[in-house]
């Protein structure tokens, strides 16, 4: 069967006068003959073939009956469900059934409501034993409170025992597709699926592989000179070429002389997906690195993705989306531990040609433990402002809206909104010789964790008492109010500070053994009354209470919204206090912003409220990590997974329930979890003021909520959010030219971002300066904006002529480490993956990423590798 427009070929058997379809092809199989066998029904009567040949043929030749089993081996058991059963057979009392979607392949599905309790059972026919440890790898999924669903084997000397059992215990909301990958034992002969449901409960299996089993995550390296070092597709997917194949690819292989290709031809008759996936290897016992060589050319590349399978779910880890242009690119990835097996997913548009390539594949881990890598700065933001933290310089710069002092910088103009005023114009904030560790912006001020584990804070509406200071008066407004005039924090007799959480009102602080202490407005404090401390020399030092936060609370981050905050503790738990529905503990906040709730509408404003009387809040899993924007706040789960409750005026929240969805917010049970798309994972959440961003695994960024300037980044100001359609898959990344998101921050009405380049990108209202670009335009409110348009904010020094490359230094162990580089006033990590001596060669040819510079090559690097 091979040609454009071909239609299908069927075998039919005829029982108790009925014709059953018995196998199934439809579409082109390739230019080559096939050869198959199906067991024929005991009850058939007639056989025929039925062709629809469309524009081409259909051949048959080598037809036999027989009685018997052919010899058969376990690879020939790969089965996509897409038409048939393949060679697997029904043989328990209950029938597992075929089922399929429009263009998603197939599947098995056995359905407890007719199975009337016995269980479903298909095997495979008899093969011949197996001569080494094969994987079997399958997706399925399990519906209902208790479903079980068991892979089996037996061999020539033993009866059937279990591989594979799994339970669901989803409920009848909660099913999704897992993936598994299980060995099979050297010696087997035969495997069979088994599923004992009850009524309402129902299992599915799609498309069945057979992989290489391998011993390490490192002997999946291949360069694709030889064959496909155990990394497989379906056949005549991914096949290798060069300069002495016939397959359509590159002129040249990226190294040496062959390499992996799949091409799109001009033809609708083909899969719009080609998978490669690699050997199955034991779980990772520690984060690995994967370097591989791309290249993706023609009008028919959509897209091209690495997924990692890690405890039952198929992940995106890395992507790249249309034509990449003619020359091989290398992309370096890292993976995290548990990671089990690996994929490349090619996607592609009908009727248009392209090519996917793939070469000089390698994975390694660090030695030991591997070094710390260096960040070169750290983002801040909350308001109309930022900071950032310049790690390589111990200093402090801030940019945007100077009012109030804010900035630091003795004035309140603003910083960013024209020329020559950032990079080597920005000044650092006079800190008083002292190194900035940690920092948060409020809306009209700052505070910072300096390198003795103090406090100071600048900025206005120091009447509430958030600087902190006693003197209810604003600070960094004026000349000679900053450096050593800059007052610091008391917190008490032996008080470290670890990090300070500042909001609109009140901050509170993070001390050395895990307690917290805030000040501010005082019906956000949490201290068991509303008054205000701060304010007055007397409301701090040993005479700020500790928040109480019950027996053995050990609070290892702080997070302040507009008028409340939260702890999350060392075992994975949250407590909220303060006003509003952001707490999280039932409260009601109409569209009057009115509050009614059960203690006096404000939670550890009275005696009892707090200490063990404080209730956790009920997410189900344990915490990872936690944000607050003004109104509302949100958890990353033990599972990546993301739920968010409080003010949803703008859908900050991502339910998809409506734009003023503000009834009572009760965090139990019924929260919904926030859909960012299948197979994701949240790595880290941050809160805006109305709307709410988050870093994925495969680092792009995704966000929802109010979009009035762009803040959203999608190139227009729609609101997203407020439907079911608006979340989950069909919530789009914010196009960053394929650079990775290494940090998120998110203001009243803007977005920055530190990228895999070391470079800052922000988005959104730019009315005070605040996206750092010399300009008050908006950006991200219109087409054409993001992507390759977004201009960098320029933190360092600018570009001096001449100066080129000024240091090159290595950090790290005796044994591992890093290269630092510093060019034209920016620094670059370069081989921040723990290389080695046997991992160094990896990193030869490989660019490095310098701040917004691009692509800098480093004559003698492998010389300097190789000595290290």
């Amino acid at each position: 069967m091979y040609g454009n427009d071909i239609g299908s070929l069927r075998l039919e058997f005829l029982a108790s006068r009925r014709w059953t379809t018995l196998w199934l092809r439809e579409s082109s199989q390739g230019p080559g003959w096939k050869t198959d066998y199906v067991a024929i029904p005991q009850d058939a009567e007639v056989l025929r073939f039925v062709g629809i040949t469309g524009n081409a043929s259909i051949a048959l030749d080598g037809l036999g009956v027989g009685v018997g089993v052919p010899v058969l081996g376990l690879e020939e058991l790969a089965c996509d469900f897409a038409w048939d059963t393949c060679r697997w057979l029904n043989t328990g009392n209950a029938s597992w059934q075929r089922a399929s979607g429009q263009g998603s392949g197939g599947w098995l599905e056995a359905d407890g409501n007719v199975s009337d309790g016995q269980a479903f059972i298909i095997e495979s026919p008899i093969f011949t034993p197996n001569a080494a440890e094969k994987g079997l790898v399958f997706s399925y999924m399990l519906t209902g409170l208790s479903p079980v669903l068991e892979v089996e084997h037996k061999t020539e000397f033993a009866n059937w025992s279990t591989l594979f059992a799994d339970s669901g215990d989803t409920g009848a909301t909660g099913a999704a597709w897992k993936g598994s990958s299980i060995r099979v034992p050297e010696g087997t002969v035969g495997l069979r699926l088994r599923a004992s449901l009850a009524a309402g409960e129902k299992a599915t299996v799609g498309a069945v592989s057979i992989a290489e089993v391998v011993s390490s995550f490192a002997n999946m390296t291949c360069s694709f000179e030889v064959d496909h070092c155990g990394w497989f597709s379906g056949p005549g997917v991914w096949q290798l070429a060069g300069t002495q194949s016939g397959v359509t690819g590159p002129d040249a292989a990226f190294r040496s002389d062959s390499y992996t290709a799949t091409a799109v031809r001009m033809s609708s008759d083909l899969t719009p997906e080609a998978i490669l996936t690699s050997p199955v290897f034991p779980a990772a016992a520690s984060k690995f690195y994967l370097e591989f060589a791309y290249h993706m050319t023609g009008q028919g590349i959509r897209s091209l993705e690495l997924l990692y399978l890690h405890r039952g779910h198929w992940s995106r880890r890395w992507s790249r989306r249309g034509s990449q242009g003619t020359a091989w690119q290398q992309a370096k990835v890292i993976l995290p531990a548990g990671t089990e097996m690996l994929r490349f997913v090619s996607i592609s548009t009908d009727w248009y040609f392209g090519v996917f390539a793939l070469d000089s594949l390698v994975a390694w881990a660090p030695a030991g433990s591997g070094p710390v890598p260096l960040v070169p700065f750290s983002l801040y933001t909350r308001n109309d402002h930022n900071c950032a933290i310049i790690w390589a310089r111990g200093g402090l710069k801030c940019w945007g809206s100077g009012r109030d002092g804010r900035t630091g910088y003795g004035a309140t103009v603003k910083l960013g909104d024209g020329p020559g005023e950032m990079g080597v114009d920005l000044p650092f904030v006079d800190l008083g010789g002292q190194k900035p560790v940690q920092m948060s912006c409020g809306n009209w001020f700052n505070c910072v964790v300096l390198d003795g584990g103090t406090v100071s804070c600048w900025g206005g509406q120091g009447s509430q008492g958030q600087l902190g200071d006693g003197s209810g008066t604003r600070i960094g407004d004026e000349p000679m109010e900053m450096g050593r005039n800059l007052p610091t924090v008391d917190l008490g007799t032996g008080a470290v500070a670890l990090e300070v959480a500042a909001g609109i009102y009140h901050v509170c602080v993070l001390l050395r053994g895990g307690s917290v202490k805030c000040w501010g407005r005082g019906f956000s404090l949490g201290l068991g009354d509303t008054l205000t401390r701060g304010a007055l020399p007397e409301h701090m030092g040993d005479r700020l209470p500790f928040v109480d936060l019950g027996t053995d609370f050990h609070a290892v981050q702080i997070i302040v919204g507009g008028e409340h905050s939260c702890a999350l503790s060392s075992q994975g738990k949250v407590k909220c206090w303060g006003r509003g529905p952001a707490v999280g503990l039932g409260l009601d906040w109409d569209q009057n912003f009115q509050y009614t709730n059960i203690w006096d509408q404000r939670v550890g404003t009275s005696p009892g409220h707090m200490g063990d009387q404080l209730p956790f809040l009920d997410l189900g899993l344990e915490v990872l990590q936690i944000t607050a924007g003004n109104f509302h706040t949100c958890a990353v789960l033990a599972d990546h997974s993301l739920k968010c409750w409080g003010n949803n005026h703008y859908s900050a929240l991502g339910h998809g329930t409506g734009v003023n969805d503000v009834a009572t917010v009760q965090v139990d049970a019924n929260l919904p979890k926030t859909l960012l798309g299948s197979g994701v994972s949240v790595m880290k959440v941050v809160g805006g003021i109305s709307h709410t961003c988050a870093i994925l695994q495969d680092e792009t960024l995704k966000c929802w909520g109010r979009n009035h300037n762009g803040q959203l980044g999608q190139g227009s100001v729609e609101l997203l959010g407020s439907r079911p359609e608006h979340m989950g898959d069909a919530l789009p990344a914010v196009d960053l030219n394929n650079l990775g998101v290494r940090e998120v921050i998110a203001g009243a009405s803007h977005t920055c971002v530190r990228l895999e380049d070391d470079s800052t990108r922000c988005w959104g209202l730019n009315t005070d300066g605040q996206l750092g670009l010399g300009h008050t335009e908006k950006v991200g409110d219109d087409p054409g904006e993001m992507g390759a348009a977004l201009v960098p904010a320029e933190l360092f020094e600018k570009e001096k002529p001449g100066a080129g490359l000024e240091g090159l230094s290595i950090g790290g162990g005796s044994s591992e480490g890093w290269l630092l580089l510093q060019h034209n006033g920016s620094f670059g990590l370069v081989c921040d993956d723990g290389f080695t001596d046997a991992t160094a060669q990896a990193a030869i040819g490989m660019c490095f990423q310098i701040s917004r510079k691009g692509t800098l090559f480093i004559a003698g690097l492998l010389h300097l590798l190789q000595s290290f």
